[in-house]
């Protein structure tokens, strides 16, 4: 997050942000500094999606929606004071045509974390994949529950694939921004995130939506920006930029219609291309009532996991879907 005027800017300067950079947007806006937004779809927020429904009493999130119990974005929504609701719950693993308990089924196994650590987590360790390090270190048959588990946790809470995930990174983020860490929701949508960010635009912010920005060119003094909106393309001029795209649109300009920078960006290209971002498929359904919570065993249900389903992840047989979780609370 932005702490007063960067490096080299004055309130003078101008400010050109490439993508949902609200709340970078914000803070340049509160000192002054003149800010232009350029966002190519028609709609601001990035991977906050909120989809509302007349008939659907619940806000329907198709991106991001836990947040961190602690941060400006809770800060930020408690401000506003929509309904915020702490995880609740019970977790369930699928076995066999019924369900069992987990005593704590967002943490993996500290066991296993302990042995990562020791082998891999100091800085002068050399990085493995998490399916590496899990059959060079943690292959006791004690261990295949906690290894599946973890190859779950890693697949359905954080979209990545055991077989190119940095156990560096794993440990690290398990150490700063673990499940337990984001265990709130906001019943009314994380929409009104971005609402809040964007009233604070005013009066130095300028919006411009469906503005897709496919050339930056930096000079000595300035940055030229080549615009496209609907039909006609025009250039913008500004002292600075922000750069707030997703990663596939800086990997490949040419295949996704990303942004082409100039000169180029060098030593840095070869680290971007080589990031990989996971992909998530969410499936919302609506029932006319929490049939579930009339289930003895369950009706306390937060997340039902399964891990037969994540074992045949790269089988040939049909896929089943590895985690279910209710509205609770």
């Amino acid at each position: 997050m932005l702490e007063g005027l960067p490096p080299g800017l004055c309130r003078r300067d101008s400010v050109a942000i490439i993508g949902a950079g609200l709340a970078a947007a914000v803070r340049l806006n509160a000192t002054g500094v003149a800010v232009t937004v350029f966002e190519a779809r028609d709609r601001l927020g990035g991977r906050v999606h909120t989809v509302h429904r007349a008939n659907i009493h619940a806000a329907i999130e198709l991106g991001a929606e836990w947040i961190r119990n602690d941060g400006g974005i809770l800060d930020a929504l408690r401000a506003r004071q929509p309904p915020l609701h702490r995880l609740e719950g019970k977790h369930y693993v699928r076995q066999g045509t019924g369900v069992e308990e987990l005593d704590d089924a967002a943490v993996p196994s500290g066991e296993i974390i302990e042995r990562l650590e020791q082998e891999v987590g100091g800085a002068e360790q050399r990085d493995v994949s998490l399916t590496d390090a899990l059959a060079r270190w943690c292959a006791d048959r004690s261990l295949d529950g906690g290894r599946a588990m973890l190859r779950h946790y890693v697949e359905g809470f954080h979209a990545a694939d055991p077989v190119s995930l940095s156990t560096k990174w794993l440990l690290d983020t398990e150490a700063r921004h673990c499940a337990h860490a984001a265990g709130w929701r906001c019943a009314g949508g994380n929409d009104a995130i971005i609402a809040g960010l964007s009233a604070q635009l005013a009066p130095h912010a300028t919006v411009c939506m469906k503005h897709q920005v496919t050339q930056v060119r930096w000079r000595p003094t300035s940055v030229v920006l080549d615009v496209q909106h609907h039909d006609h393309g025009h250039s913008r001029v500004a002292s600075a930029v922000i750069v707030t795209l997703p990663l596939a649109l800086l990997q490949n300009t040419k295949a996704n219609g990303g942004v082409y920078f100039h000169p180029p960006l060098r030593e840095r290209q070869g680290p971007i291309d080589r990031l990989v971002m996971g992909h998530a498929r969410r499936v919302v359904c609506t029932f006319r009532e929490p049939f579930w919570e009339s289930v003895h065993d369950v009706r306390d249900l937060s997340f039902v996991l399964s891990f037969s389903a994540a074992r045949a992840r790269h089988s040939s047989t049909k896929r089943r879907w590895r985690r279910w979780r209710t509205s609770s609370p």
